[in-house]
């Protein structure tokens, strides 16, 4: 018979500190994720005159009261572009940008937690 020496201090350390690993972890995803969709909607985003793609759509991760929340947003143009105006149409391009890019945004969400989760735990 075999006897095993078991480490219980280490392993207590590592459930402790599970619960901030999985926290970074979904910061991590929820960037990824808005990264993705950042991406589409530049793809999608009209671009008279470039300024819309360029430098009007980003992604954000702040804390918010209840949880972490995940900002992907747009300019003033962007915000008309996207609802329309009273005398203009609207061209929406993020919302076509969720829609289309569901899964993507999920595959990468998961990638990219479980990779932090992953590294913290070895």
């Amino acid at each position: 018979m075999k006897t095993q020496v078991l480490n219980v201090q280490g392993a207590i350390g590592d459930i402790k500190a599970l619960p901030a690993l999985v926290k970074r972890g979904d910061k991590v995803g929820r960037l990824a994720a808005g990264g993705v969709l950042t991406k589409r909607a530049k793809t999608r985003a009209p671009s008279r005159t470039g300024r819309l793609r360029a430098k009007g759509i980003g992604v954000s991760v702040s804390a918010g009261s209840n949880q972490d929340e995940v900002n992907v947003g747009t300019n003033r143009i962007g915000r008309f572009m996207e609802l329309g105006t009273r005398r203009m149409a609207a061209k929406p391009f993020l919302r076509p940008s969720i829609s289309a890019g569901t899964g993507e945004m999920e595959s990468a969400y998961v990638k990219a937690a479980s990779n932090v989760i992953e590294r913290g735990t070895k």
